[in-house]
């Protein structure tokens, strides 16, 4: 570890980047300044004045004379720190209204911890969420990657949600990208900090998500590896669904549980106890092998301490 140099995000891949210092320009080159609409500057994570954007949560905003650069792959990360504020809050959007096209990601929930959400519109609508995870006044690094058919979702470095859309097609808008509220819906705002937004025409791959997150840090990251823990408890829907016959269920628990992971046919007979055991906190990933088993609709319930869910997938063979 101590050996170990991160590896860079190749620099001509970029769609744009802003690392908010002193203005809102891009710094990637390609010159798609921002316009800014009252968001003042403020102290970013590390505490470097005029180093990141505050935004009011009633008028502010930013708008990026940027057009047609989304295709059929893009990652998107930012960094946030939101204040006191539920409900929608836009903080990235490249959509339009006609024709209904395009993507967003947006702060949700109506109640702390919120969730992080990208949504990506084409032939239909769809999305991935964070879970909710996202606490009041504390900084987190939000990444979304969109692969085609698939979307990933990371928090502060790990991976935490994973969706496939089956026979999806992708269109992109043509807009410009909105910072911290919607042209879409003219009532939505974000309240909170915002700053290193970087867009990428590619997917990025885990490295180089490690070094988006810990950029900055490397001097006292040394050691000690580095483990977030999930602020509240998840269930998260299986991929690829529908499957056949392997997919993947993952789960997070924010204190040392015991952790029962079941299967159910319909009629709710158990098949198959896919985890029975005391779990430390954090994110978790369990396989389903269903060879044994004819196509068909089936639940997956996890407990865990007073924590119970569940959700359905479909077996294709």
């Amino acid at each position: 570890l101590n050996n170990w140099e991160p590896e860079e995000p190749e620099i001509h891949s970029l769609i744009c980047y802003y690392p908010f210092n002193g203005n809102a320009n891009d710094e990637s080159g390609n010159g798609h300044n921002g316009v800014v609409h009252g968001a003042v500057l403020a102290a970013d994570r590390f505490g470097n004045e005029n180093s990141a954007y505050d935004f009011d949560g009633t008028d502010d905003g930013i708008t990026i004379p940027i057009s047609k650069y989304f295709q059929e792959k893009f990652t998107i990360s930012f960094w946030i720190k939101t204040n006191g504020k539920t409900g929608e809050q836009p903080i990235l959007e490249h959509r339009s209204s006609y024709p209904y096209v395009g993507w967003d990601c947006r702060i949700a929930g109506d109640k702390y911890p919120l969730h992080a959400h990208l949504t990506i519109v084409g032939d239909r609508e769809d999305g991935i969420n964070t879970t909710g995870i996202i606490s009041n006044d504390d900084w987190y690094n939000i990444l979304f990657v969109f692969n085609k058919n698939e979307a990933k979702s990371w928090v502060d470095g790990h991976l935490v949600s994973h969706i496939s859309f089956p026979d999806f097609t992708f269109a992109e808008a043509n807009a410009e990208l909105y910072i911290g509220f919607s042209n879409l819906w003219g009532d939505r705002y974000y309240k909170g900090k915002i700053d290193d937004i970087r867009i990428y025409n590619r997917v990025l791959c885990q490295s180089e998500i490690d070094t988006l997150f810990y950029e900055g840090e490397w001097s006292t990251f040394i050691q000690e590896e580095y483990i977030y823990i999930p602020k509240d408890y998840a269930l998260n829907q299986n991929y690829p669904n529908p499957f056949n016959p392997i997919t993947t269920i993952q789960y997070a628990i924010p204190e040392k549980s015991h952790v029962t992971l079941t299967i159910y046919n319909i009629a709710g007979q158990a098949l198959e106890v896919l985890e029975n055991q005391s779990k430390e906190p954090g994110y978790y990933s369990v396989k389903w092998d269903a060879s044994k088993v004819g196509s068909g609709i089936y639940l997956y319930r996890v407990q865990a301490g007073q924590f119970t869910d569940v959700k359905k997938c479909i077996l294709l063979k």
